[in-house]
C-alpha cells in the first residue's frame, strides 16, 4: 500500500503543476476511458462543487485615509483620491479606494475572489474597485481525509483557479476564471480524476443607494469542458444570476471598520447532462448482462455515477439556490500594511429544474459513507450543502499585492449522501496569491517653484465691437460664426441681436470671415489703431433663398407607379405638375407653408394630400391613389347625388361602419369633380320607433359625421351642409321592418348650382 499511495501522490503533484497553466481541456486518466470505451464520458461536463457562488470585493473610504501614513503626497495632487475623484466616492459601495503613494502612484486595496468577481473569498462585493485597474489571483485548494466516501477510503483532492478582473466604468466590472482540479480516491477504480479548464465569463452593475448601501447584481456563464476529451460542450453549458448587496459600516455612525455583504445567487447546473450517455452505456452493459433485473436496489441503480465519481468530476442533476453572507473587517497593523479577517456562511438550496427522479432507498446507512446512497426527498437539510469559511487577507505595502489564507468547514452535506448532488468537502484549505494592476499612467509630480521675470511693459491691445445685420433688412443675424483669418484665436458666435465682441487684438487691420447657414458668407474688416482702443465694424450677410423642394410620388394601392397624373398644388405658391412614367414629381423654390396636392388620375379617384414645405429642405410626399370601381355606385343628377347603396351607421348612434368607406370616397370624387357644385345639403332621415325629439337629433348626427367626412376628403365646408329630419319625411309607410328599414337614410340634394361659362 505504501507504495500506491506514493504513486498516487506523484500523480496529484503532476496534475498541481498543470493547475497555473490556461488549458482549455477535460482530461480522464487512460484507464477510466479502457473502462467504458473510448466514449465513456465523451459528453460529459464538470461542474465546480462550489458553483461560483460567493465572489466578493474589498475597499476602503477616505475617511481611514490616516492608515496610509508615511506616504508623502505632492500638495497639488492631494492626499487621497476615492473612485474617479472626490464627488464619486460612493460610486460602487464607496468601496474602490486609491490612495496616493510614492510619486504620485495609486495604492490598491479591492482584490477577485475565487470565482472572478472583487470581493472576499467566494462572496461576490455588490460593487467594484478603482477605475481602470485590472486584477488576477491564483488560488489553490486541498483538502485530504479517510473515511469520506466510503469505508475505509483515503481521498485527496487538489485544485487551482486563475482569475481575472477588469472595471471599464464607475457602474460595471468584467470577470473571468479557468479552474482546474485533480481527485483520488483508493476506493476507486480509476483512482485517479483530472478536471481542466472549466472557464468561467461574468458580468457585474452596481450602484450605490445609500452613502453606506450598495445594489447590484451579475450574470456568469460557465463553459464546461468534456470528460475524456478536449473542447467545450454546449448542452453542459450552465450559467447564474445573482443579486448583491454591501453594507460598509465605515460610514454609518462611529465607523466601525466592518463590510458586511449579502449574495442571493441560483445556478443553472447542466453538468448532469454529459455523464447521461455514459450511464446509458452502462445500463445497456449490465442489462445484456442480466443484472439490472436484480431485486437488490444495487443493481438498480448500479449504472448510476457513484459518489466518488460525481466528488471528483463535480456533477449535479439539480440546480442551485445559495444564499450567503459574508463579514470582512480591513484592519491597519502597520504603516500601509493592512490584516483583513473575513467570515462567510453560504448555504445551497437544490431545486430540482430537470424534474430528475430519485430511486428512493431504505435500510440502514442509507446516504451515508459505507452505504447506498439516498434522494433529495426525506433527506432533510442535512444533504444540503452549507460552509463556514474563516480567512486572513494579508495586504503588505507593496502597491497591488495581496495574499489570503483560509479554512472552509462543510457543515452540511459532507456525511449524508443524495444521489442529486456532489458531496461537500468536510474542510477545505485555501492558499491565494493576487496583485491588481493601474492600467492609467501615473500622476505627475507638480511642483510650485518661484522663477524671477523681468518686468515688460504693457503690450497695447484692442477690441472690435462688431454687428452682424442681414443686407436690406436691417436685422441682426443671430447665430453667425465669426472667424479670424490672422492668429490663433477660437470661433465665435453672434449674439441674438447680431453682435459680438472680439479678443484683445494688436494694432492694425483685422479680417473676418463672417458665415451663417441661412446667408452667404462674407469677409469683413476694420483697422484697429496703434494707441488701441475699442473700434466699430458693420459686417452685412446676403439671405439666402428661403424657399424650399418638393420631390413627391403618385402610386396605387399596391405601390406601383401612376404616370401622367395630374397634380394640383396649392397653398402660399400655386403650381401645376404632371408625374412622369415612374409617378415622380417634383417642384423647387416654392415658398415655406402648408400645402394640398390634389391629384388627378384616369382610372382613378381624386385624392387630396397635405404636406409641409420648410425653407432650404425637401418635402418627400407619397400619394396613393384608389382606382375607380368597376360599377359606379354614385350618380349625379340636375337635383341631387343618387346613391345605390346605404351609408351604414352603429345601431342608435352616428358612428359611421368602416364598411362604408368605399361609398363615401365615391361621393367625395363627385363632389371634387363638380366645382359648379356650389351647396349640397346632406339629409339625414330616421324611421317613426322612437320620440320626434330623439329622431330628430340622431339624424341631424349622422348627417354631421357624413358633412365631416367628407371635409376631412378635402370637400370645402362652405359647399356642404347638414340638416337632420328625423322621421318627417318617410319614402314608405313604417308599418314593416322593410319600410322602416328605407326611411332611415342619408340623401344629398343640391341646394345652388353654377353653371360652367361657355367658352
Amino acid at each position: 500500500m505504501g507504495i500506491r499511495d506514493s504513486i498516487r501522490r506523484a500523480q496529484v503533484f503532476g496534475v498541481a503543476l498543470l493547475l497555473v497553466s490556461a488549458s482549455a481541456a477535460r482530461a480522464q486518466p487512460d484507464e477510466f476511458d479502457d473502462s467504458f470505451g473510448d466514449d465513456a464520458f465523451g459528453d460529459s461536463p464538470q461542474q465546480d462543487p462550489f458553483g461560483d457562488a460567493g465572489e466578493g470585493e474589498e475597499s476602503f473610504d477616505s475617511e481611514f485615509e490616516d492608515a496610509f501614513e508615511g506616504y508623502e503626497t505632492p500638495p497639488e495632487a492631494g492626499a487621497s483620491e476615492i473612485g474617479q475623484g472626490p464627488d464619486e466616492a460612493a460610486q460602487g459601495g464607496g468601496d474602490r479606494v486609491e490612495t496616493t503613494g510614492p510619486g504620485g502612484a495609486r495604492m490598491f486595496r479591492a482584490h477577485t475572489t475565487w470565482g472572478g468577481p472583487t470581493g472576499g473569498l467566494r462572496i461576490t462585493d455588490a460593487g467594484s474597485g478603482i477605475v481602470d485597474a485590472l486584477r488576477t489571483q491564483l488560488t489553490f485548494e486541498f483538502f485530504r481525509s479517510r473515511d469520506f466516501l466510503d469505508a475505509a477510503d483515503t481521498n485527496q483532492f487538489i485544485a487551482g483557479t486563475l482569475a481575472l478582473n477588469y472595471t471599464p466604468a464607475s457602474f460595471l466590472e468584467l470577470y473571468a476564471s479557468i479552474a482546474n482540479h485533480a481527485n483520488s480516491n483508493s476506493n476507486e477504480e480509476p483512482a485517479l480524476f483530472q478536471v481542466l479548464g472549466d472557464s468561467t465569463f461574468g458580468v457585474k452593475a452596481f450602484s450605490p443607494v445609500l452613502s453606506w448601501l450598495t445594489l447590484g447584481g451579475d450574470l456568469r456563464l460557465v463553459l464546461l469542458n468534456t470528460v475524456g476529451d478536449i473542447g467545450v460542450v454546449l448542452k453542459g453549458t450552465s450559467f447564474g444570476l445573482r443579486g448583491n448587496a454591501t453594507a460598509d459600516m465605515r460610514r454609518v455612525g462611529g465607523g466601525v471598520p466592518l463590510l458586511v455583504r449579502l449574495n442571493l445567487d441560483y445556478f443553472f447546473d447542466n453538468s448532469a447532462n454529459l455523464v447521461q450517455s455514459v450511464e446509458e452505456r452502462r445500463f445497456g452493459i449490465y442489462r445484456d448482462l442480466g443484472q439490472t433485473s436484480h431485486p437488490e436496489q444495487r443493481f438498480n441503480d448500479i449504472h448510476l455515477l457513484t459518489r466518488i465519481e460525481r466528488f471528483a468530476l463535480g456533477i449535479n442533476r439539480t440546480d442551485m439556490l445559495t444564499l450567503s453572507l459574508g463579514f470582512e473587517a480591513p484592519l491597519r497593523a502597520g504603516s500601509a500594511f493592512y490584516l483583513h479577517p473575513l467570515l462567510e456562511w453560504s448555504m445551497g438550496m437544490p431545486v430540482n429544474r430537470q424534474g430528475w427522479s430519485c430511486l428512493i432507498v431504505n435500510g440502514p446507512n442509507r446516504g451515508r459513507a459505507g452505504g447506498p446512497d439516498s434522494c433529495l426527498k426525506g433527506s432533510g437539510l442535512g444533504a444540503f450543502p452549507m460552509t463556514l469559511t474563516l480567512g486572513l487577507r494579508v495586504l503588505p505595502p507593496v502597491r497591488g499585492l495581496g495574499f489570503l489564507l483560509a479554512f472552509e468547514g462543510g457543515l452540511t452535506g459532507a456525511s449524508k449522501f443524495v444521489r442529486e448532488l456532489s458531496p461537500n468537502r468536510p474542510y477545505n484549505l485555501m492558499l491565494a496569491l493576487a496583485y491588481a494592476y493601474d492600467t492609467r499612467l501615473p500622476k505627475p509630480i507638480v511642483r510650485r517653484v518661484e522663477v524671477a521675470k523681468p518686468v515688460e511693459a504693457p503690450s497695447v491691445k484692442g477690441r472690435i465691437q462688431g454687428s452682424v445685420i442681414e443686407k436690406g433688412a436691417e436685422i441682426g443675424v443671430s447665430g453667425a460664426t465669426v472667424q479670424y483669418q490672422d492668429g490663433d484665436f477660437s470661433l465665435q458666435q453672434t449674439f441674438e441681436n447680431g453682435a459680438f465682441v472680439s479678443y484683445e487684438l494688436d494694432p492694425g487691420e483685422v479680417i473676418v470671415r463672417v458665415s451663417h447657414p441661412d446667408y452667404e458668407p462674407a469677409d469683413c474688416a476694420a483697422v484697429i489703431p496703434g494707441e488701441g482702443g475699442e473700434v466699430q465694424m458693420r459686417c452685412e450677410l446676403v439671405a439666402k433663398p428661403r424657399v424650399g423642394d418638393v420631390q413627391g410620388r403618385v402610386v396605387d394601392a399596391k405601390g406601383g407607379p401612376v404616370l401622367t397624373a395630374k397634380i394640383d398644388i396649392s397653398g402660399p405658391a400655386q403650381r401645376t405638375i404632371t408625374s412622369d412614367v415612374t409617378g415622380a414629381f417634383k417642384l423647387a423654390e416654392l415658398p415655406p407653408g402648408e400645402y394640398t396636392a390634389r391629384v388627378d388620375a384616369e382610372g382613378f379617384m381624386i385624392e387630396l394630400e397635405q404636406f409641409t414645405v420648410v425653407a432650404r429642405k425637401t418635402a418627400t410626399p407619397v400619394i396613393a391613389l384608389v382606382p375607380k370601381p368597376k360599377r359606379a355606385l354614385v350618380k349625379l343628377t340636375r337635383k341631387r347625388i343618387n346613391i345605390r347603396r346605404k351609408i351604414h351607421f352603429v345601431t342608435d348612434s352616428h358612428e359611421i361602419r368602416d364598411k362604408s368607406t368605399p361609398l363615401l370616397r365615391q361621393i367625395a370624387d363627385i363632389i371634387l369633380r363638380h366645382p359648379e357644385l356650389k351647396r349640397i345639403e346632406i339629409q339625414g332621415h330616421t324611421d317613426s320607433v322612437g320620440s320626434d325629439s330623439y329622431n330628430v337629433g340622431l339624424s341631424q348626427n349622422r348627417a354631421g359625421s357624413v358633412r365631416s367626412w367628407l371635409v376631412n376628403a378635402g370637400v370645402k365646408p362652405d359647399r356642404l351642409e347638414a340638416k337632420g329630419y328625423g322621421a318627417t319625411r318617410p319614402l314608405a309607410p313604417n308599418i314593416t321592418a322593410g319600410n322602416r328599414a328605407r326611411n332611415r337614410r342619408v340623401q344629398f340634394m343640391i341646394r345652388e348650382r353654377v353653371e360652367p361659362k361657355p367658352e
